[in-house]
């Protein structure tokens, strides 16, 4: 992975690709016996997950807080 603050701003179709695309990744390494691709890999999954896990509880919050004061806007 280039750069942990580029997951923030990746298009959430793009996270779930790169999720699937590493989980793969690290399971050719392991299939290679290659550890340290394979620790690699983990790595960056902890920290895709994170972002995942981030923006779900967001919407999570941002859905229960649009139930408890819901807000009239006008055009």
């Amino acid at each position: 992975m280039n750069n942990i603050d580029d997951l923030a701003v990746m298009a959430e179709d793009k996270l779930t690709s790169l999720f699937l695309k590493t989980r793969s990744d690290i399971k050719r390494a392991r299939r290679r016996n290659d550890k340290e691709a394979a620790a690699d890999g983990e790595l960056d999954l902890c920290y895709i997950q994170r972002e995942i896990e981030i923006r779900h509880e967001r919407k999570k919050a941002h859905a229960q807080y649009m139930t408890k004061s819901p807000r009239k806007f006008s055009t």
